[in-house]
């Protein structure tokens, strides 16, 4: 049942990375949808799963980019491998971690993605506007971000405990 809403939340990732990503910028800043999807995903699935979800949407991402194809695949799976390595199995499922490592996660992943695609092309990176533009798309990222792993988690549980009450309201 993730894999299919999973599925939902690229393909709609990606529709509004396309359509709706120019108007929501504030002060030329705006979400990445892409790397969103792929946090919701490094934090909800497990091992092969995760690393095989990073790599579909980087190359999702890459396709949009432009430039060498690869470079954000590559950093997604880099960083959802960092993520499971740091991160022990079970750990992910509560609020702490998600707390703590949703941003760095973001960040990380818009940063190196960054830079190696300027890096790769030859270009002269400046890193204090790139940190910057990387740390505000990260905030940005992680507020849709928290949201997005609230609805998940937290939205399924409640489905689950409408479709059968009995299981939260019973009186002994």
């Amino acid at each position: 049942m993730k894999h299919i809403g999973l599925v939902f939340l690229v393909y709609s990732a990606l529709i509004l990375q396309i359509s709706l990503h120019p108007q929501i910028m504030i002060r030329s800043v705006g979400p990445d949808f892409l790397t969103l999807t792929t946090a919701v995903a490094a934090f909800l699935l497990r091992g092969r799963t995760a690393i095989v979800w990073a790599a579909v949407i980087g190359l999702l991402a890459d396709t949009l980019a432009g430039g060498p194809l690869g470079v954000e695949m590559f950093c997604a799976v880099g960083v959802t491998f960092a993520f499971h390595t740091i991160v022990a199995p079970g750990n992910n499922r509560s609020w702490l971690p998600s707390l703590l490592l949703g941003f760095p996660f973001i960040f990380t992943l818009l940063f190196t993605s960054s830079a190696a695609r300027g890096l790769i092309v030859g270009q002269h990176i400046d890193w204090a506007p790139l940190t910057d533009l990387s740390a505000w798309t990260a905030v940005y990222s992680a507020l849709l971000f928290f949201v997005l792993l609230w609805l998940f988690t937290k939205g399924r549980q409640a489905l689950t405990t409408f479709k059968n009450p009995s299981n939260e309201w019973s009186v002994p």
